[in-house]
């Protein structure tokens, strides 16, 4: 696992997904379905300390079980990282503003690429304070994570879906999101603190050779910046 800071514990949440946590302790977890995960992979996560939640009855579906985190009133405040996307600098430096500049938003999240600006929230760049959340809107949102995301599938693109049309009008009045693309579009939303090096962005797709996806990196090179939305 890699070290971004001193302060910092880098470990696997949920989903097989990645997760930092800045300044605290985090409780570590992942929701697998066991027999489908090679015993190598849920001995490997249990070596680095993580919480192994089996999701065989789960009424979720696999693609959202990363987002059950969101009730769970142990855990003090997380993020939500895809497993082929990478933690870096930049992703630090963002969820450290949030958690320490910011500890009355309840939700987080992050558009870094022209593609994210098309939805309000992207599956694999949010986070949230679940104690705070539990009580937005008197409980609906807790109930929405409780309830109604039984109601969304595993197809393409139904967890932003689910973000977007369930969660987001629940919460935008709530949340801090921090967007170097479309600052200007959404409620909430505001300017990247550090500058971007490159074609870097957070949520970048890799590879299993650490490389980033090209049609990605096509779009943000020609892309043109956004001169509210970055520092």
């Amino acid at each position: 696992m890699t070290r971004l800071r001193a302060e910092w514990k880098t470990a696997p949440y949920a989903y097989l997904t990645g997760c930092n946590v800045c300044g605290q302790l985090w409780l570590c977890a992942s929701y697998c379905r066991y027999g489908a995960v090679p015993e190598g992979v849920i001995r490997r996560l249990e070596e680095l300390g993580a919480e192994l939640r089996p999701a065989n009855a789960s009424s979720v579906a696999p693609m959202l079980w990363r987002f059950v985190v969101a009730t769970d009133q142990q855990v003090s405040v997380f993020v939500v990282r895809d497993a082929d996307s990478r933690l870096t600098p930049r992703d630090a430096a963002v969820v450290s503003d949030w958690l320490r500049g910011h500890p009355d938003a309840d939700f987080h999240c992050v558009r870094d690429h022209p593609s994210h600006a098309n939805y309000a929230v992207s599956g694999g760049l949010w986070g949230g304070r679940p104690a705070k959340l539990a009580t937005v809107q008197n409980g609906e949102v807790r109930r929405l994570f409780d309830v109604a995301i039984g109601k969304y599938g595993s197809g393409y693109l139904r967890d932003m879906d689910f973000l977007c049309h369930a969660v987001w009008p629940q919460v935008r009045d709530r949340a801090y999101c921090h967007d170097s693309v479309s600052c200007d579009r959404y409620p909430s939303s505001h300017p990247f603190p550090v500058a971007r090096i490159g074609s870097e962005h957070l949520g970048e797709v890799f590879d299993e050779f650490s490389v980033g996806r090209p049609d990605d990196i096509y779009l943000i090179v020609k892309a043109t910046v956004n001169a509210k939305c970055v520092p």
